[in-house]
């Protein structure tokens, strides 16, 4: 699947989710809103590539860059990047002063792949 298509389906469900939070305010709040799919199998974010896994893995993870709603890459856990003249390479600077809900430090070893 794309990228684009994965960007293309986020922002479907979360038009369809905002659709019926409102009527659900309507109606005095609260209440509980359940979605079926299918149990993800793969949890691991570099490697999910169906829709459950998706959504699973975008609730428990942040990336290093997202994609805009115009489909550009911009900066997220990363503040800026290079791509060597190869293409083979890429180099992130990482955001300073992101901690982990433990309140671990947010480093270079936690993105290696």
């Amino acid at each position: 699947m794309t990228i684009h298509k994965r960007v293309s389906v986020l922002l479907m469900l979360l038009v369809w989710v905002l659709a019926f939070s409102g009527v659900v305010n309507a109606q005095g709040g609260g209440g509980v809103l359940r979605v079926g799919m299918n149990a993800p199998i793969n949890l691991d974010p570099a490697t999910g590539s169906n829709d459950p896994e998706i959504l699973f893995n975008r609730t428990l993870y942040d990336y290093l860059i997202e994609v805009d709603a115009n489909g550009n890459l911009v900066t997220n856990l990363a503040s800026e990047w290079e791509v060597s003249e190869d293409g083979l390479s890429y180099r992130f600077r990482l955001v300073e002063g992101v901690r982990f809900h433990d309140g671990s430090d947010f480093t270079s070893a936690d993105v290696v792949y």
